[in-house]
């Protein structure tokens, strides 16, 4: 079982060194390493090199600055050993130890295996179960599952094969890259399997791209669950009733981020009634999310209480990133 590993990089010095020993410390060692360096302007990319150096496993890819899905789309175009299976990992994250082995030894011909992981902190780590015990799902309980908030769409914590990604890359330019893709490579998927163990760890870093906020984040994952709406609508109706809580947590996003910004004040008014709407027409709709209702009934607050509630949240409160 040969595992291809692909690591984009972007000026993480600090915490490159770690993800990398990470991985080539692993037991197992049947894999092929790919480092893009994204084009960083800190040491990263000599970090990289450094590595592959030291470990002929290690191939190192410098391009121009063009985000995490143009550096993943080009390592998938690299992965030259033909390997089995595809191993994503965030430059500033890191592995536990053993865990290709796990994955190998629990292979069982999958195509989508997804584990548990630890959101890890400077000084502490918590644990992030999805399930009680080992099962396999079938293509519509998994997306339904992620539906329910209750499997994420990170690539991260999930291994693939290889062939899933035959006609699929991600989404150049925007957020919510995994997303945008999940459900894509769900339906291809003809075993998938989860197992009730923690092996990734996801590092909660406040300058990274997942915890910044700004109206682009928030469009962006409107757009990206409004084309997976679509595709659930037409392939997978039962699913899509409960995928309407990611649209409406993505409309209480925009909507919240109008209401902050003065120039916005007429499509802030505009989105409210939208919101409102919405909120009215699915309050005792069992498939929406309780947590959805609430984003979606704060921002029926009046303008000034929803800056001071918001305001009063920390930097890296991730209310409107559950699920993402």
């Amino acid at each position: 079982m040969k595992i291809s590993v692909i690591v984009p990089v972007y000026n993480v010095e600090k915490y490159l060194p770690r993800c990398l020993d990470s991985i080539i410390k692993q037991s197992y060692t049947d894999l092929e390493i790919i480092l893009v360096d994204d084009g960083s302007s800190d040491n990263s990319g000599i970090i990289c090199d450094e590595y592959a150096k030291m470990d002929t496993r290690i191939k190192v890819i410098h391009q121009e600055n063009g985000g995490v899905s143009s550096a993943r789309n080009i390592a998938l175009t690299a992965c030259t050993l033909g390997g089995d299976y595809i191993s994503f990992v965030d430059s500033d994250d890191w592995l536990e130890p053993g865990f290709y082995d796990f994955i190998a030894g629990n292979s069982s011909n999958f195509d989508i295996l997804i584990f548990d992981y630890f959101l890890a902190y400077e000084d502490f780590k918590k644990v992030i179960y999805q399930f009680s015990e080992d099962q396999e799902l079938d293509t519509a309980e998994c997306l339904l599952e992620m539906s329910k908030f209750n499997v994420p769409s990170f690539v991260w914590n999930k291994i693939f094969s290889k062939k899933l990604f035959e006609k699929i890359r991600f989404p150049v330019g925007r957020y919510y890259e995994d997303q945008a893709v999940m459900h894509l490579l769900i339906d291809k998927a003809e075993k998938i399997f989860y197992q009730h163990k923690a092996l990734y760890n996801y590092y909660q870093n406040e300058k990274s791209i997942s915890h910044s906020v700004n109206e682009k984040t928030y469009r962006d994952f409107f757009y990206v669950n409004i084309l997976r709406g679509r595709f659930l609508k037409k392939y997978y109706p039962d699913v899509y009733e409960y995928h309407l809580s990611y649209i409406y947590s993505a409309l209480a996003k925009i909507c919240w981020i109008y209401s902050s910004n003065n120039k916005y004040r007429i499509r802030y008014k505009e989105l409210k009634k939208i919101v409102s709407n919405r909120l009215l027409k699915n309050m005792f709709n069992m498939k929406i999310q309780g947590s959805t209702k609430i984003k979606m009934l704060l921002c029926m607050l009046p303008v000034d209480s929803l800056k001071i509630v918001y305001g009063k949240l920390p930097v890296n409160f991730n209310f409107f990133t559950r699920g993402k």
